[in-house]
C-alpha cells in the first residue's frame, strides 16, 4: 500500500523518479524530456494514475460495484442541505465527520485523495453510466 499510494511528498517523488529512470532506458528517447518520453510511450505520471484509480474506486462505491459502503466515508452535499445549493445539485461529496483521532486522520487522507478530485470532475464524468464510460470520459484530453 505504501508503495502504490505514498502519503509523503518525498515518497511520491521517489516513486516518480523510478518511472523517470525507466523511461530513459527505452531506446531512442533517453535524451528527451520526461514529459516527452511519457507522451511517446502513452503514459501518465504515477500521481495522475493514482488519482484516476481513486476516482474509479469512488465511482464504484457510489454505484454499488463494490462491497464498500460509501456512507462509511462520505455523504452527498445534498444530504446536508434542505435547499438546492449548487454543490447539492451537482452531486458533490463531503467527508464524514468523526470523533476518533485515527479515523479522522484516515479520512483527511481519503478526503484529500478522493473528494477533491471527484468534486473537481465535470458533472458529465461524475454521472457516467458505467465504469468503462467513466474511464473513457476521464481519459479524454
Amino acid at each position: 500500500m505504501q508503495a502504490w499510494s505514498p502519503w509523503m511528498r518525498r515518497d511520491v517523488d521517489l516513486m516518480e523518479k523510478v518511472q523517470r529512470r525507466a523511461t530513459k532506458l527505452v531506446a531512442g528517447i533517453g535524451s528527451k524530456t520526461y514529459e516527452e518520453r511519457l507522451e511517446i510511450l502513452k503514459l501518465t505520471t504515477l500521481e495522475k494514475r493514482r488519482e484516476r484509480g481513486d476516482v474509479l474506486e469512488c465511482f464504484k462505491m457510489l454505484n454499488g460495484f463494490t462491497d464498500t459502503k460509501i456512507a462509511d466515508f462520505f455523504t452527498f452535499a445534498k444530504e446536508q442541505h434542505s435547499i438546492d445549493t449548487p454543490s447539492a445539485c451537482d452531486g458533490l461529496l463531503v467527508p464524514e465527520k468523526c470523533n476518533l483521532v485515527i479515523r479522522r486522520q484516515f479520512l483527511v487522507f481519503v478526503s484529500s485523495r478522493v473528494v477533491k478530485p471527484w468534486n473537481d470532475l465535470p458533472v458529465e464524468i461524475r454521472t457516467a453510466s458505467s465504469v468503462n464510460s467513466l474511464k473513457n470520459k476521464y481519459d479524454l484530453p
